[in-house]
């Protein structure tokens, strides 16, 4: 109780505004961070599922947080300084394990690194830069998704952000959420999940980790081929609404089995 009234509460306060700008952007009806308000239950099964690791190791006060705690705060005070929010949220990355190994000591620390590994997925990037990697990442899978298209025999024709197709009038339009970003950080996410909360142990779980982001790009590619022959087989309203959302689920159901897959594979068939 007295390491969270000395050292937790008082960080959770002076965190306060970073906190409620990160749960703002989770919240923004279009989102990269959809899947935000789930790390924090991510974070607590961590905690739970390390008791019988963190609970017997005895918890004592280590000057040694300090050398990620203090670098931590005094970009958290520049940030809120130059009213830069991303940067103060961004703060958390070390001011969160700096403050665990500062109040709880560094074997209780090193036990609960995948929960902080969670805070560096949890902290959206800023916005100048969210914006030029999701146009990155749109202009590669439109490019991939015709290409794939053109290569199974469909003549697609891009004009911008709109892909036509033969015998039809009406174009497909992909939108910036189609991009990918939003499946590449949640799909990162998720490998990350797969490598450092549910594994045995590994230097597998690396390799699984970074699976996951090009099998996010090649799989949003391979939806968008798919969504340039449902424009042609259905037309371009049913491949924008029930065709995009049907490729979506299976595009996650894939993703997953393919990281289930690899987790077993990788972990010697362990459940």
């Amino acid at each position: 109780m007295s390491a969270f009234v000395a050292i937790f509460l008082p960080l959770l306060l002076a965190y306060a505004v970073a906190l409620r700008w990160i749960w703002d952007i989770w919240m923004l009806p279009e989102s990269y961070y959809s899947h935000g308000p789930l790390l924090p239950a991510v974070a607590a099964y961590v905690i739970w599922q390390r008791r019988a690791q963190w609970q017997p190791t005895p918890a004592e006060h280590d000057r040694g947080g300090w050398w990620l705690l203090a670098p931590g705060l005094a970009a958290h005070f520049a940030g809120a300084l130059l009213m830069i929010d991303s940067l103060s949220a961004a703060s958390l990355v070390l001011a969160v394990p700096g403050a665990v190994w500062l109040a709880l000591g560094r074997q209780r620390a090193r036990i609960l690194l995948p929960a902080f590994g969670l805070v560096l997925l949890a902290v959206p990037l800023p916005l100048f830069a969210t914006g030029s990697i999701a146009f990155e990442l749109k202009e590669f899978a439109v490019q991939g998704g015709v290409a794939v298209a053109r290569g199974l025999g469909l003549a697609v024709v891009r004009e911008g952000a709109n892909l036509h197709v033969p015998a039809h009038t009406e174009a497909l339009l992909v939108e910036d959420p189609c991009g990918g970003l939003r499946s590449l950080l949640a799909l990162t996410t998720l490998g990350y999940c797969f490598a450092f909360v549910l594994a045995g142990g590994g230097r597998w779980r690396w390799l699984l980790l970074a699976v996951s982001v090009p099998l996010a790009i090649g799989l949003n590619v391979l939806r968008i081929a798919f969504l340039c022959y449902a424009s042609q087989w259905w037309g371009a309203s049913t491949a924008s609404t029930s065709a995009h959302d049907w490729a979506n689920a299976a595009v996650w159901l894939l993703a997953i089995a393919v990281l289930i897959g690899m987790d077993r594979r990788l972990g010697g068939g362990r459940p």
